[in-house]
């Protein structure tokens, strides 16, 4: 027989290692391995939901404006440069044409909404509201003289892209949405730039008006 070999000196004065503590597998049917398991975790899985991606702008639907009892509308989002005058004048101009419509947006952003007194706060906001409306009344001489047609305008507050989506949703006679593109010293502008982007998330065409056409340009493309 052979002698076991002997512990090296002070081994067995050591304590032994321990295995990390983990639940001893089953001796039992494979069957029930998954059962076991679901047992002995003490907190369950939880997994985090991961959000859908807000689908932008309106959901696509059939334009009325050609059907009886309707009328189409070129839609004209307005600011205080001077190439949206050019705008209104192709918008004027096709509309009277088509037998159609003009419809000014005037959206203001509410930066009032940083201001902390409410009295103030309240007050930029009627002065920004005075100056879209002033604006709008120039924009109707200028819709009056192109054409001879008599627009509709709004004035909304928010996010321009955001309040186009929404008008647009609503009035379904709505069937051109006509944009002013910025000097090239300015650059498209940013709602312009957007548009390469999320122009295919509109419902209806888009027309961009650049600025350096001339009157007699625009009346041979309207």
């Amino acid at each position: 027989m052979h002698a076991a070999p002997r512990a090296a000196p002070g081994a067995l004065d050591q304590p032994a290692r321990r295995a990390p503590d983990r639940p001893a597998w089953p001796r039992c049917c494979p069957h029930l391995i998954v059962t076991w398991i679901s047992k002995t975790m003490s907190e369950p899985i939880v997994r985090e939901a991961v959000a859908e991606p807000e689908i932008q702008g309106p959901r696509r639907q059939k334009r009325r404006s050609y059907e009886p009892g309707h009328s189409p509308k070129l839609l004209v989002l307005v600011d205080d440069l001077a190439e949206c005058e050019k705008a209104i004048y192709y918008a004027s101009r096709r509309a009277a044409r088509m037998s159609g419509k003009v419809v000014l947006l005037r959206v203001i952003e509410p930066v009032y909404k940083d201001v902390e007194w409410l009295g103030v706060a309240e007050i930029v906001r009627g002065a920004a509201r005075e100056e879209a409306e002033q604006l709008l009344a120039k924009y109707v001489d200028c819709a009056k003289a192109a054409a001879n047609v008599i627009p509709e305008t709004i004035i909304r507050e928010g996010e321009p892209a955001h309040e186009i989506f929404d008008l647009v949703r609503k009035d379904e006679d709505i069937a051109v949405l006509v944009l002013a593109a910025g000097s090239t010293e300015r650059g498209p502008g940013p709602l312009i730039s957007d548009l390469a982007r999320t122009a295919g998330t509109y419902p209806l065409p888009i027309a961009i008006v650049p600025a350096h056409l001339t009157e007699e340009e625009l009346d041979a493309l309207s």
